[in-house]
């Protein structure tokens, strides 16, 4: 394990994993931050519904095919208002759907995804506890607590 990174990401949960793996795939070097110290952890609290406009991302992520397959549910946005069902209005450039899946299943995907891209270092039970500054006070680095050291 390295202690020199290009990027640091701290939570590998939907975003933090996007983000690894389109830097990763440019050349970057990624340390990726989860605190939880199994990589199949999952927000439990929500389940998560991924709106069609967030189709392209996961289509150039390659995980649009892989999400399906494990049981995401292609979805079109419709609200229920006191005024009845309000349906998503679809410009001819929108995709054509969205994705309701578990965040059990998600998040592992996503984690496992951002893991094997070169470059991507998973590093588990890690909290950031800490940045530190350049002469000019700019952020130029973080300190973490990664398994107790």
């Amino acid at each position: 394990m390295t202690d020199t990174f290009d990027v640091v990401l701290v939570g590998s949960g939907p975003a933090g994993c996007a983000a690894a793996m389109l830097l990763g795939r440019e050349g970057l070097t990624v340390a990726l931050l989860e605190a939880h110290r199994d990589v199949n952890y999952y927000k439990r609290l929500c389940t998560h519904s991924m709106r069609s406009s967030a189709l392209p991302t996961l289509r150039r992520l390659g995980l649009d095919e892989v999400l399906e397959e494990r049981g995401a549910v292609r979805q079109h946005e419709r609200i229920w208002t006191q005024f009845g069902w309000t349906r998503e209005v679809r410009p001819d450039w929108l995709p054509s759907h969205g994705y309701n899946v578990s965040r059990r299943t998600m998040d592992p995907i996503m984690r496992s995804a951002a893991a094997a891209v070169p470059g991507v270092e998973l590093m588990l039970g890690a909290r950031a506890t800490g940045l530190t500054f350049d002469h000019d006070g700019r952020v130029d680095g973080v300190t973490a607590d990664i398994n107790g050291s």
